[in-house]
């Protein structure tokens, strides 16, 4: 990166930091880390850029060179103070080369006193480590040392903060890795002066290493020259320097430079020497001398690569095939070398030739049978293998690995039984042997603890990968997740057996993930790099998991990371794409896609995410039209590869990405997103395809797709909220609870599930009043939380209140929410608050709250739902209050901002207002005004009604009676049939006549009507008692008894008193009203103990909500009804009079008592 920066940029750029202008890398990642949680991307894009930008100039510049500086010597240093002469013995022990590798010299080094003092300690390591940070070149032995010492490893985080975290990663992958760095036994091998420039030395054979690369050698040969002027020795430069030679065509020279090596007796165990010399002596076509390099290097480590390859090339070409077999095998699995595998095929047909011929002849050894079975599985030929191996029961005992390759041949046939079978009897053979040893037991010498550990580990591996072998060769999804989970408990064996396994840990992280549980594939990525290093393939990895736990942030990190480790793959490209895209992030998208272009770097999946980063930048239809097209080209490329799992994964997104497209078209989404999980199994597109499914009002279909996800995925707070949201479609209010209680469970430390769950309570709570009480205390804990959003959770706290009929708690809500809340927020408050007000019996004072709210809407808002339920509950105060005349003009003003049903539930109210006061004319009017938002048999009732209402003679009656009977036998409908009974009661006292009408509007659930609906026919339950009575008929009164008791009972599972109390409470809103039927039906039944209890609650009861009027005439009838059923006429008779009186027009037993009486 080129820098560039004036020193104001400079000063802006570490300001936005927090620091001061500085070189130190530690720092600045430190100030970097520190400002991030404020700049978070999902939260702050533009904050996060800028950061970004000044932490990459920082960094650069921190790497800009400074003027040449000398090499400390301990001669500079000035020795006067403790911490001066304790940096001179630093600087002195690493400039003499038998210091710096002699572990004593470190040993020492902290001995010293300034390591003893509490003030002088810190400064002491600090000074040691910013030393070694810029002279580094010391036997990795050193630094295992300084961890001892000062914990490197674990307080990693600490040595980060305070050093430059390359330095800091480059100690800790010597602490680990016993082979890295600079070993002891390497250095002992440097020959020259003590104290030469080794450190120029090390940089330039570095350099020499990759020059030999390069067709060009001239840089090569400057190198040579430079380090044979250092006067520095070592046999792996002596080696490169001989291969120099030889490809620059001085092949005598090289030779002899090699045999030189070769020939001295303190490189006869040098495996590097052996190896390379034996190598390079066969590029020589000098085999014999290679033959014997080859054969010592294969002494001192039988796995090495190069050893084998050219071993078994010299078997070969002198026809000793079984050895040459020996050495192929060792290696032919670690390689794609092409020369290699021409090589072992032609050896393989060879020996499987001579084996069959022996065969024929009788039994062969057991050695050449194991060799044979390898043989006929790389030419794919396991039956033979399977056969060959069979063929004789003693060599189950004979052959070393019998059931391993047995194992492995059923594998390879795809016989997974048989492979299982045969995997988990080399485990009972390697446990025997286990158990054996530890019982003291005489066991072959290649059988050690550390050997069968090794194979155990290996057992349980091989039987994990069947399981994962078998998972993607199967297409049902449920089958291919059980494989996988399968899997995980072998692959935790092979690491309780071997826990540096990597082979394992890395096949236990990919099943963790094919499991969808990709925490514990992170914490095993994780794991790995602090144990292994950093290394990118390792970090790849890990930002693939973090992108799907949905750790946006650190998927952005390891990117940059990556990046500065030199990473190109294309993926991590992709993967920071994907989360700046799902953020809708487009700005910091496009610069990802810039940086790769850049590069030169392109991919299928960088291209499928151009396709989504076009759809979220482009969203009108005519760019959605283009991108379509260019969507189903790519669709038809992806679904050519699709056999390639990197190839399915974008596929499936790229469907997805389609039934976005559709969607705006109006088009179907459902078959694209099935097609996304047919080729991808993935949790966001099983939620969408629950969202349509949800749209569409199938909330069954919606629920199989959440369980699925519940099951096959690691489920989050907003599954389980959908899964409530959708079990409350259903009515399964049990379920619905229990699954906000899970989300609440799972992030109990999140404040905002608390608002979701409250506000899921409140929905559910419509059906279930006693989720108000949940809802209350959910509000109270987000209240208590989160005071940046306390007028709205006042408000809705209150609102819940109000459904309890707490209505004063409600107002002191309303009221302190009111306070907090801005202006646009008031407006939803100042009606609740009028609505308070108005519970309580102060109407003046809510129709003040209400007026106030709807004058401060705009002319454009007043069609809106809010206003809507504000102007039908102000005019219905004004009812209340008896300003008709205001709730007219209210009501008419109004009118035009509504559609459809709500404009109809305006004109009802209307036309009550008309009714009230008699202006029966008007409201005919206004009915026929707006005729067309009623079907005809709904126009036909309220017309009838209004008429009815309006009639003044008997003479008028009996003439709307044959209207309403004729339209009632027309509609057939509740309405009409309600109404032509009530004339018939309370105009006629035809109650005879009207029983048969009554009993008709009975909601039965069963067809024996021995059952009724509680909640629908409770009321007309209760006035065919009254009626039955009325006539004398006592024992059809009886029935209806029956009925009404059976359904109290039932719906609230208990019975007598506790049933009457059960309903009473059970809606708070309307505790008058059901009072009143619980005394009525006391009353008329005979049962006066109980009637008197809920009488004597009458009297201090609220006016129901929803109630018209400021006067509850109901009280009045059931206090009349109550003191006759006690013989009290006449009180009684006083109560049915306030009832009759306090309203124009009055239907019910109070009417027809007094009828009775007058006739």
């Amino acid at each position: 990166m080129e820098l560039d920066l004036h020193m104001t940029d400079l000063v802006m750029t570490f300001a936005i930091l927090g620091i001061d202008v500085t070189k130190d890398e530690a720092l600045i990642r430190s100030a970097y880390r520190m400002a991030l949680p404020a700049n978070n991307p999902e939260e702050n894009p533009e904050g996060f850029k800028s950061l970004r930008e000044a932490y990459e100039n920082a960094l650069a510049y921190s790497r800009t060179p400074d003027e040449e500086q000398e090499q400390i010597t301990a001669e500079m240093i000035d020795t006067s103070t403790p911490m001066g002469a304790f940096q001179a013995k630093l600087a002195d022990i690493y400039n003499r080369l038998s210091a710096r590798i002699n572990l004593a010299s470190w040993e020492e080094l902290l001995k010293d006193a300034v390591f003893e003092g509490l003030d002088t300690f810190d400064e002491a390591k600090w000074a040691l480590f910013l030393y070694l940070a810029e002279n580094y070149r010391i036997p990795h032995e050193a630094y295992v040392f300084l961890d001892e010492r000062f914990h490197i490893h674990e307080n990693e985080q600490e040595f980060k903060e305070h050093l430059p975290v390359g330095f800091v990663d480059f100690m800790i992958s010597n602490i680990n890795n016993t082979n890295g760095g600079y070993s002891y036994n390497w250095m002992r091998l440097l020959e020259g002066a003590d104290d030469a420039d080794y450190d120029t030395f090390f940089g330039y054979i570095y350099e020499l290493g990759g020059e030999l690369n390069n067709e060009d050698s001239t840089r090569a040969g400057d190198l040579i020259k430079a380090i044979d002027a250092l006067g520095i020795w070592h046999p792996h430069y002596a080696i490169d320097k001989a291969e120099y030679l030889r490809r620059t065509g001085k092949k005598d020279e090289a030779l002899e430079m090699v045999r030189g090596l070769l020939s001295r007796e303190e490189y006869q165990d040098d495996l590097h020497v052996q190896m390379v010399c034996g190598s390079m002596l066969w590029n020589m076509d000098e085999k014999e001398e290679a033959y014997k390099a080859l054969c010592r290097s294969l002494e001192i480590n039988s796995e090495n690569y190069a050893g084998n390859k050219y071993a078994a090339f010299y078997e070969i070409e002198h026809g000793e095939i079984r050895e040459a077999l020996k050495h192929v095998y060792a290696i032919r699995n670690l390689s794609d070398d092409e020369e290699l595998s021409e090589a072992a095929n032609k050896v393989e047909r060879e020996f499987i030739s001579l084996c069959e011929q022996n065969m024929k002849d009788g039994a062969i050894d057991p050695e050449d049978v194991r060799l044979l079975v390898y043989a006929y599985g790389y030419q794919d030929e396991p039956d033979k293998a399977i056969a060959a191996i069979q063929s004789d029961p003693s060599y189950e005992n004979a052959i070393k690995g019998y059931h391993m390759l047995l194992s492995y041949m059923y594998k390879q046939k795809k016989d997974y039984d048989n492979a299982a079978a045969h995997g988990r009897k080399r485990l009972e053979v390697i446990q025997g042997k286990l158990a054996d040893l530890k019982e003291g037991k005489a066991l072959a010498e290649d059988d050690t603890e550390e050997s069968l550990l090794r194979s155990l580990s290996d057992a349980y591996l091989q039987l994990g990968l069947m399981f994962m072998i078998r998972a993607k060769d199967v297409s049902a999804l449920q089958e291919r997740f059980d494989l996988y989970k399968q899997s995980i408990p072998m692959f935790l064996e092979a690491q309780n057996a071997m826990s540096d396994n990597v082979t394992v840990l890395l096949n236990l992280a990919y099943a963790y993930s094919e499991t969808n549980d990709y925490q514990k594939a992170y914490e095993v990525y994780d794991n790995l790099i602090k144990d292994l290093g950093v290394q990118n393939g390792l970090l790849f990895l890990k930002q693939r998991v973090c992108y799907e736990m949905d750790n946006a942030q650190e998927v952005i990190d390891l990117f940059y990371q990556l990046l500065d480790g030199g990473a190109q793959e294309a993926g991590i490209y992709e993967y920071t794409v994907r989360v700046f895209l799902d953020y809708r992030q487009l700005d910091d998208a496009k610069d990802i896609f810039e940086r790769a272009q850049a590069e030169g770097i392109t991919s299928f999946g960088l291209r499928a995410l151009q396709l989504a980063y076009d759809y979220y930048a482009k969203p009108d239809s005519s760019d959605i039209g283009i991108l379509n097209k260019a969507l189903d080209a790519m669709l038809v490329e992806g679904e050519q590869g699709a056999d390639d799992f990197y190839i399915r994964d974008y596929l499936a997104e790229l469907y997805y990405l389609k039934a976005m497209c559709v969607a705006q078209f109006k088009e179907n989404k459902i078959p694209h997103l099935k097609s996304a999980i047919e080729v991808n199994d993935r949790a966001k597109y099983h939620m969408a395809l629950a969202s349509c499914y949800a749209e569409e009002e199938k909330p069954q279909d919606a629920m199989q797709e959440y369980l699925y996800i519940e099951k096959f995925f690691v489920p989050d707070t907003e599954l389980y909220v959908k899964m409530a949201e959708r079990y409350h479609d259903m009515g399964q209010i049990d379920n619905a609870c229990a699954y906000i209680k899970k989300a609440i469970d799972l992030t109990p430390d999140r404040v905002g599930i608390y608002k979701v769950a409250a506000r899921a309570y409140d929905d559910m709570a419509i059906e279930r009043r006693s989720l108000y009480l949940d809802s209350i205390a959910f509000w109270k804990i987000y209240i208590d939380s989160e005071p940046d959003d306390m007028d709205f959770a006042l408000y809705r706290r209150g609102c819940a209140l109000m459904q309890l009929g707490r209505y004063e708690e409600a107002l002191a809500d309303f009221q302190k929410g009111y306070e907090v809340a801005d202006e646009n927020a008031r407006y939803d408050i100042n009606v609740s608050i009028g609505k308070a007000y108005g519970s309580l019996g102060q109407f003046a004072k809510g129709a003040e709250h209400i007026e106030e709210a709807l004058n401060s809407l705009k002319e454009k808002e007043r069609g809106e739902r809010y206003a809507y339920t504000a102007v039908l509950a102000l005019s219905r105060t004004y009812m209340k209050l008896g300003r008709f005349t205001d709730a007219e003009q209210l009501l008419r003003k109004n009118l035009r901002y509504f559609e459809s049903e709500r404009r109809s539930h305006m004109v009802r109210e209307l036309k009550a207002v008309y009714v009230s006061v008699g202006e029966y004319d008007k409201a005919l009017h206004i009915l026929k005004s707006y005729s067309e938002l009623f079907d005809d048999a709904y126009n036909a009732y309220l017309r009838l009604y209004v008429r009815h209402r309006a009639c003044t003679t008997v003479k008028e009656k009996k003439s709307i009676l044959k209207e309403v009977k004729r339209a009632f036998h027309k509609y057939n409908t509740y309405d009409l049939r309600e109404l032509y009974s009530d004339i018939l009661v309370y105009d006629f006292l035809m109650v005879k006549e009207a029983i048969p009408v009554k009993e008709k509007l009975i909601c039965y659930t069963s067809s024996d009507k021995s059952e009724i609906d509680w909640e629908d026919s409770n009321g007309c339950v209760l006035e065919l008692i009254r009626l039955n009575k009325f006539l004398g008929r006592e024992k059809e009164a009886q029935r209806y008894r029956q009925l009404f008791v059976n359904a109290i009972n039932k719906y609230f599972n208990c019975t007598g008193e506790q049933a009457y109390d059960s309903f009473v409470e059970s809606d708070p809103v309307a505790r008058l009203d059901n009072l009143t039927l619980i005394v009525d039906f006391l009353s008329i039944t005979g049962e006066l103990a109980l009637a008197e209890k809920y009488a004597a609650m009458l009297g201090d009861c609220v006016l129901c909500a929803y109630c018209n009027y400021a006067v509850c005439c109901d009280r009045f009838e059931a206090l009349g009804i109550f003191y006759e059923a006690k013989g009290d006429l006449a009180r009684a008779y006083e109560y049915f009079e306030k009832a009759v009186g306090e309203r124009s027009y009055y239907k019910g037993h109070a009417l027809y008592r007094l009828m009775e009486k007058k006739k």
